[in-house]
């Protein structure tokens, strides 16, 4: 119960807006849509909990989250609160508390923090919602396209897309230079020269005859248009069969690059290979792949007993799970909806193989948990 208490305590805290885009005239609080992290200036009694607030397209507070140190969640549902934006001050009052507005804060230029403060302090029924310290900081949760994303040597990831580097992005240059290839070379003073017939540019001049007449170049290197540069490394360069010059070494062809494959199939090594049939099949919970196709997995544990729902809804009302999950184990205060909770997740919850914040049931068994979940079913 102490955890329920911490943990909603920065929750009722959470009750803040945070915008992003410029406010709709008709609806300024849709600035807010998206999630964000929730700080307390002095944590006190919630010290290691993570808050996060989730705001709708309409900028309405619809869940207020904290996680403990331990991994114990608490989750404050808040579909029925209000906000509102007005130029930089944002305001959040939930219906539950009689209209007691829980937090003010204001907008940065940016939109992407709100800084404020709860209040006071809330009682809900026997929970006192502990509010830690009053002063908040809300801080937008900007999602980057490329978190999951592997690009290979020489590419980075762009807006979920993997695209070449330029080995020029980070190179500046001396005046009269430019970056190439990631390095600054001298400018040609001939670029932007047209010489005529008979003529060539040498420095930036148009003069008669071949301008690389008398230049002596450097082995590696060419007379281009009167200037010494860099010769094509694989001049000169003849590679075995199944072979081809880079950068003046010879290199195995890839096998596959002139294969093509039928609908189904892939190249592997120069060879079409058939395509695993469940490479892009996703599955529900309980369920798995086979030839393509999703099929139910075979029951284990509580999940191969049959529940009897009288006595599930015994379990749940000896147990005091409506303190926190309601009568209708739809939801209360402080504890999500159990409707469509699987036997196997109630067994692990109340057992300790898995983190509740609710605690554990000394001596409860699987069918203990089948039953329930034959309850919840009936609901």
């Amino acid at each position: 119960m102490r955890l329920i208490k911490c943990l909603c305590v920065g929750m009722c805290a959470l009750i803040v807006g945070c915008p992003t885009t410029p406010p709709v005239e008709e609806n300024p609080a849709a600035v807010l849509e998206g999630l964000w992290s929730v700080t307390p200036e002095d944590p006190g009694e919630v010290e290691g909990v993570e808050y996060t607030a989730t705001f709708d397209g309409d900028g309405q507070l619809l869940e207020l989250r904290g996680i403990g140190p331990d991994g114990g969640v608490a989750v404050l549902d808040t579909t029925d609160s209000t906000t509102e934006v007005d130029g930089d001050q944002v305001t959040i009052n939930l219906p539950v508390l009689a209209g007691t507005r829980l937090f003010e804060g204001t907008l940065s230029a940016d939109q992407n923090t709100i800084i404020g403060s709860v209040t006071e302090e809330i009682n809900l029924g026997d929970l006192m919602l502990i509010l830690p310290g009053g002063n908040l900081t809300f801080e937008r949760i900007i999602e980057n396209s490329c978190d999951d994303v592997t690009c290979d040597e020489g590419e980075t990831c762009v807006e979920g897309n993997c695209v070449p580097v330029d080995p020029c992005d980070d190179v500046t240059c001396e005046d009269g230079e430019s970056c190439v290839d990631g390095a600054c070379v001298t400018d040609d003073p001939c670029a932007d020269v047209t010489c005529e017939d008979g003529e060539s540019c040498v420095d930036g001049e148009c003069v008669a005859g071949d301008p690389c007449d008398g230049v002596t170049c450097e082995d590696g290197e060419s007379c281009v248009d009167g200037e010494c540069a860099a010769s094509d490394p694989c001049d000169g360069v003849t590679c075995e069969d199944g072979e081809s010059c880079v950068d003046g070494a010879c290199v195995p062809d890839d096998p596959c690059d002139d294969v093509t494959c039928d609908d189904g199939e892939t190249c592997v090594d120069g060879e079409c290979v058939t395509d695993d049939p469940c490479d892009d099949v996703t599955c529900d919970d309980g369920e798995s792949c086979v030839e393509g196709e999703c099929v139910a997995d075979e029951a284990e544990g509580c999940e191969a007993l049959e529940g009897d729902a009288a006595a599930g809804e015994a379990f749940y009302a000896d147990n005091g799970c409506a303190a926190c999950h309601g009568d209708g184990a739809d939801g209360g205060v402080v504890g999500p909806s159990l409707l469509d909770t699987t036997c196997a997740t109630i067994f692990d919850k109340l057992s300790g193989n898995d983190t509740h914040v609710g605690g554990t049931v000394d001596g409860v068994t699987e069918q203990d948990a089948a039953d329930l979940a034959a309850w919840l079913d009936s609901l």
